[in-house]
């Protein structure tokens, strides 16, 4: 029976902790360019996002030794990029892909095309067709099919639509192929009717994007605008008129306009291509893509791409004085609009100022000062409060996992405002585990990284000290409680204190400030590892709230801590890697040894800040948060 298990569970676990080995690879400093190659342009795209997990994907080209590779940065050894370097080989090196009946068209000797059934036929029937030589661009063709050449293909989409003027608006229109990603929130929500347009000052038009009228099957309210949870759209062919968006300007003079936009790229299951794009049509204009930064933050800002021209200009317009009907569609899932302008050239853009500090900020990081708290201290999360997720993340492991839980947990309570700060390790610790920063920043993408820059020391990143120490003053001001799930010692929490105090907060503002250790006691580890100072001054100032070991059962929090043999923690990796964090909980299992394979144990503050009394195991976490 004993040996049968052991058989089991290898099996069972085999194919994650490959995955998580794998994974492994990307532990690097994301300066270090990271380079996966594969038989074929799939397969060097899925070595890629299990290699270099959260990277961004660069290029994938053909390599001189037949194979394919997808990278972060130029590939040494491509096809194109030996031909640049002057150290290209034989045609006769590279073993192409076979491809069904490619094509080559040579104009005057200089331009070299090849064509195949999909992106990849094409690439992989240039590198052989056209050996050596700078490919230009690759794109959808008219009659179907793709090509890849040395120029601009003149039998592209693209290419027919601008010498013919603009398309039908209609699902089968096709064009301009662009970068990929899947990623965002679902969910539906009502419509509402449509808006005016609001002059913000002389010839400087604005639109919000929650005021006009949408398909609650594709978008859906999100920090104070629209955000889109349809498919990607990446080509024409796939854009649909069923996602467009409809703003009606008053153009007040003629004059040039240049279209631009409030948007964040939104959350997503691939950081490596994040959603941060839309299509646009203005009257006698053919489609645009148009895109902005990929940081994740809200930006002001609009870039046009056409056959691989990016510029502004491509979406600057001269308008005549009067009505404007301007369309956004639905391009990539998870992009999210706050509101839409049309701006005159030289007038300077000013933002609406009636617009609250939540829909300034990303989901889940809203100020608190949007909510103004009672001024009496709550025992758990209320409106106007702050919660802290603070991780150690190391010399102990198991943070990597209750970074994934309290991810899937902030997932199921998306107003609660908070921030996760991460490397908040004792005094004693120099390094965060490696990989960590990634893996957070996958995660929570707006986390704040106690030790940003001072890793391989025993101090505190002084920036982040004073950005948090903000955040909690804005949050005590308002009176509101800060609620700090201390996942890890507490010495940067007395740091936080300190600054406090500099500044004059009064002592019972800062009694307001509840830390809750689920790893309390003179020999429970995180408070034996605080420095004895910073312990008393924490014990002495906030509010010390010690709660149930989450390591164990049978006690007031719930029991987060399961060996690699016992069924529920089988169970438990079996599901989560069938969810959308499963490279991150992959990654988590990697790093930690099978007596406590399963170990999530401090996320249990955080269930203890936001009131979940039900969640005690496993099992219960899973059917609650997944």
């Amino acid at each position: 029976m004993k040996s049968y298990l052991s058989v089991a569970l290898a099996f069972l676990l085999a194919p994650m902790l490959s995955s998580a080995q794998t994974v492994q690879q990307s532990d690097v400093d994301v300066s270090v360019a990271c380079t996966a190659y594969g038989t074929s342009i799939g397969d060097a795209q899925t070595q890629f996002s299990a290699e270099c997990p959260w990277r961004i994907r660069e290029t994938c080209d053909p390599v001189a030794s037949g194979s394919w590779a997808c990278s972060t940065n130029t590939i040494a050894d491509s096809v194109n990029v030996l031909n640049e370097t002057g150290t290209a080989g034989s045609v006769e090196n590279i073993a192409a892909d076979p491809v069904s009946s490619p094509t080559i068209e040579v104009v005057d000797g200089d331009v070299c095309t090849a064509y195949g059934s999909a992106i990849g036929d094409a690439q992989t029937a240039f590198s052989a067709a056209c050996p050596w030589r700078v490919r230009e661009t690759c794109e959808p063709l008219s009659s179907g099919g793709w090509a890849c050449s040395t120029a601009n293909i003149n039998s592209s989409v693209d290419t027919l639509i601008a010498s013919t003027g603009t398309p039908s608006d209609n699902s089968g229109d096709s064009g301009d192929s662009g970068d990929s990603g899947d990623s965002g929130d679902s969910g539906d929500s009502g419509d509402s009717g449509d808006s005016g347009d609001m002059a913000i000052d002389t010839g400087t038009l604005l639109l919000q994007a929650e005021d006009v009228s949408y398909n609650s099957s594709l978008w859906r309210p999100s920090e104070g605008g629209l955000v889109y949870t349809g498919s990607n759209r990446y080509l024409l062919t796939s854009r649909n008129d069923d996602a467009n968006l409809v703003f009606n300007f008053t153009i007040p003079v003629p004059g040039t306009y240049q279209f631009t936009m409030r948007s964040r790229a939104g959350t997503g299951n691939d950081p490596s291509e994040p959603p941060n794009d839309i299509w646009l049509k203005v009257p006698d204009e053919q489609w645009l893509k148009v895109y902005m930064t990929r940081d994740g933050g809200w930006h002001v800002d609009a870039i046009g791409e056409r056959n691989n021209t990016h510029s502004r200009e491509l979406n600057t317009y001269e308008l005549p004085a009067g009505p404007l009907q301007v369309i956004v569609s639905g391009r990539s899932k998870g992009h999210v609009v706050d509101w839409v302008a049309m701006q005159q050239q030289g007038v300077q853009l000013q933002e609406p100022q009636n617009e609250s500090v939540a829909d300034n900020q990303p989901s889940g990081t809203t100020d608190s000062t949007t909510v103004r708290g009672t001024g009496n201290m709550n025992s758990r999360y209320q409106p106007g409060d702050l919660v802290i997720i603070a991780h150690d993340s190391g010399p102990d492991t198991d943070d990597m996992q209750a970074i994934v839980a309290n991810r899937m947990i902030m997932d199921a309570n998306p107003a609660v405002n908070h921030i996760l700060v991460g490397a908040t390790q004792g005094h004693q610790w120099p390094n965060p585990t490696a990989g960590s920063e990634s893996h957070t920043q996958s995660l929570f993408p707006d986390w704040i990284n106690a030790k940003a820059s001072t890793s391989g020391t025993t101090s505190f990143d002084g920036n982040s000290v004073i950005k948090v120490s903000d955040r909690v003053a804005d949050t005590l001001n308002n009176g509101g409680t800060v609620h700090i799930a201390e996942g890890g010692p507490s010495d940067f929490t007395a740091e936080i204190l300190r600054v406090l105090q500099s500044r004059g907060v009064s002592a019972s503002s800062l009694k307001r400030i509840r830390v809750v250790q689920h790893s309390a006691g003179s020999s429970a580890w995180n408070e034996q590892q605080t420095k004895g100072s910073n312990m008393a001054l924490v014990k002495s100032v906030a509010t010390w709230v010690p709660i149930a070991n989450g390591n164990v059962g049978g006690n007031a929090t719930a029991d987060f801590q399961e060996p690699a043999g016992s069924s529920m923690c089988q169970r438990f990796m079996r599901s989560v890697s069938g969810t959308r964090y499963a490279v991150q909980w992959a990654w988590a299992y990697s790093k930690i040894g099978d007596s406590r394979k399963c170990d999530q144990s401090d996320s249990v503050e955080l269930l203890y800040i936001l009131n979940d009394t039900s969640t005690s195991t496993f099992d219960q976490f899973l059917s609650r948060y997944r």
